[in-house]
């Protein structure tokens, strides 16, 4: 008896009559989990679809991508943001796509930490320069208030210039192009609020040095083809 017949032959004699339609169903109703990554869930999905094979329930590849699409649409902003990226490079194969939808996630968890990391020091700045309140004091009546002083502060990135910065290798916290690092590892200060000029493609273009891409470097990336067997026989990945 050939490996196909006998796990035919076992599923008929031990599994319920409708086992592969019920953990079918479970694959289309199951969402992103809070805190869960995008290969987490991928990973997730593909095991309980690698059962279903030779069952007339497993999802090809169509299927499944579809799937994950829109998961994805319904999860996080940051889910989100990695779709739109992949989906713009209008990736075809299969394979393919699940590596570019990894790249996404984690360029745009990269992104996300850096805003973060710049609020938060755009915050520590602006309480470590505001000035002591003074004791209250009464005031003569007067008719029209004091100019106040224009402030100083750095403004924030705009959408263009995070994308400048990212394309051109730049750093989000000094802002400079072409840097070799970023904004957790940067250890320049933020520019100053009062002589800041909102960056452009022509400031990217002249700190780029001559004969350099902007390609960004490729990070290694697990073995897709644990998508495609059981998680017993991934040993050798």
């Amino acid at each position: 008896m050939s490996l196909p017949e006998f796990a035919a032959a076992f599923r008929a004699r031990w599994l319920p009559t409708h086992w592969h339609q019920d953990i079918a169903l479970e694959i289309r109703s199951s969402q992103v989990k809070p805190g869960e990554k995008i290969s987490e869930y991928v990973d997730r999905i593909m095991d309980m679809n690698t059962i279903l094979v030779d069952t007339t329930s497993h999802l090809s590849d169509v299927d499944l991508r579809n799937l994950l699409e829109a998961a994805m649409l319904k999860s996080s902003q940051t889910f989100k943001t990695a779709y739109r990226d992949v989906k713009a490079k209008d990736v075809v194969p299969f394979q393919d796509w699940l590596e570019a939808v990894s790249t996404a996630e984690d360029d745009a968890n990269e992104r996300q930490q850096a805003f973060l990391e710049y609020a938060a020091e755009n915050r520590r700045q602006a309480r470590a320069t505001r000035p002591l309140a003074s004791p209250t004091r009464a005031r003569a009546p007067s008719s029209s208030r004091p100019n106040r002083p224009t402030s100083n502060r750095l403004p924030q990135l705009k959408e263009e210039e995070r994308t400048l910065l990212y394309d051109h290798q730049g750093c989000l916290k000094c802002r400079q192009f072409y840097v070799g690092h970023i904004s957790r590892d940067c250890p320049n200060d933020y520019p100053s609020g009062s002589t800041y000029k909102t960056l452009t493609l022509a400031d990217a273009l002249r700190a780029k040095p001559s004969g350099r891409t902007n390609d960004r470097p490729k990070t290694s990336r697990p073995c897709r083809c644990r998508y495609l067997q059981p998680r017993r026989l991934r040993a050798h990945c």
